[in-house]
């Protein structure tokens, strides 16, 4: 009788080991692969603790913070996702409200270039005709000789004051110009980056999720 349920024992034994050996290797194939997952987190330090209560941690590389400790690799990478998330929220954030003024500036400073051209421009061809029309005078005037030489003198004198005053207004439209072209250039800068984050946002909401789909729950693991 003994030796009947002896050998019974080591049957069942031996079935449960086979079964639960099965189970772990299913489980470990289905679930995500946390090394992995850890090692595309590149902003974050994972660090294995051994001993007699062994545990993982995640530490943010910039500030050397810890965001997550556990005794679960996979808990510990969940955290490390939502802290990441919530870091490139709180940048978003940060950001957004700059974007504003800069387009504000950009459309006041368009107004004032618009502006500012059209006046320069007006006035540019107002110089050019009167220079044209002193040139002409001057040519005329040469005609007379000695008797009007000190009259073509001054003419000449208005004339060279007069095309100064168009080169300087064309360095103040040249410089309007640049000005408007660096807020160009400064507004497109923060919304490639406002476009780059939310980018970075939607992918680590995207992987969050789907560390959640896949049956990481951080709120079931039994903390370290």
């Amino acid at each position: 009788m003994l030796q009947r349920l002896s050998k019974i024992l080591v049957v069942f034994v031996a079935t449960a080991s086979v079964a639960f050996l099965g189970f772990a290797l299913a489980l470990n194939n289905a679930g995500p692969n946390w090394t992995a997952e850890a090692e595309s987190l590149t902003n974050y330090t994972f660090t294995y603790t051994p001993g007699e209560n062994p545990s993982w941690a995640a530490t943010y590389r910039n500030d050397s913070q810890q965001v997550a400790s556990n005794r679960n690799l996979g808990a510990v990478v969940v955290k490390a996702y939502a802290d990441a998330k919530r870091r490139n929220d709180e940048a978003v954030a940060a950001i957004t409200p700059q974007i504003q003024p800069v387009i504000d500036r950009t459309k006041v400073i368009e107004a004032a270039v618009a502006q500012d051209r059209e006046g320069i421009r007006a006035r540019h061809e107002q110089l050019m005709a009167e220079a044209r029309k002193v040139d002409g005078e001057i040519a005329a005037t040469g005609l007379e000789g000695d008797r009007n030489a000190e009259q073509a003198i001054t003419i000449r004198t208005e004339t060279e004051r007069r095309r100064e005053s168009v080169f300087r207004l064309t360095r103040e439209l040249d410089q309007i110009e640049n000005d408007k072209y660096f807020q160009l250039g400064q507004r497109q800068r923060l919304l490639d980056r406002l476009h780059q984050l939310e980018g970075i946002r939607l992918r680590l909401q995207q992987r969050h999720q789907q560390l959640l789909d896949s049956g990481a729950n951080p709120q079931a693991v039994p903390e370290a």
